[in-house]
């Protein structure tokens, strides 16, 4: 499993990304902090973060135009299949992923082929 990280300005992320995905996906579970889900046989694992702050230094943390940032780890079985997860996914509006690679881009910038380059 491959994995990067989801900064919101929303601790909704989870609800809204279940109510996006439940009726496209297969094996959905959805708790308060977590969902999980099997598109096309590849599983997507969604974990809220209740301490993801912690994770990141100031400089990185500087970098991130949110007040009150809400951290998720996005586990995933498949490159592909992430990369098509992203792009039908209607995010919070301001929200950044994290590679764990050193780099944090805004969702805005993050379309197509530049999804592959960015996710491991």
């Amino acid at each position: 499993m491959r994995s990067i990280i989801l900064i919101s300005p929303s601790k909704n992320e989870i609800m809204r990304l279940y109510q996006q995905w439940s009726d496209k996906a297969q094996n959905v579970f959805k708790d308060y902090d977590k969902l999980n889900m099997v598109l096309a046989g590849e599983r997507i694992y969604i974990d809220y973060l209740e301490d993801g702050q912690n994770d990141y230094e100031e400089s990185e943390l500087n970098q991130i135009d949110i007040l009150d940032p809400v951290f998720y780890s996005i586990s995933y079985s498949d490159k592909e299949m992430m990369k098509e997860f992203i792009q039908k996914s209607v995010f919070s509006e301001g929200s950044y992923i994290d590679n764990d690679f050193g780099e944090i881009i805004s969702l805005d910038e993050m379309r197509g082929d530049k999804i592959l380059k960015f996710i491991q």
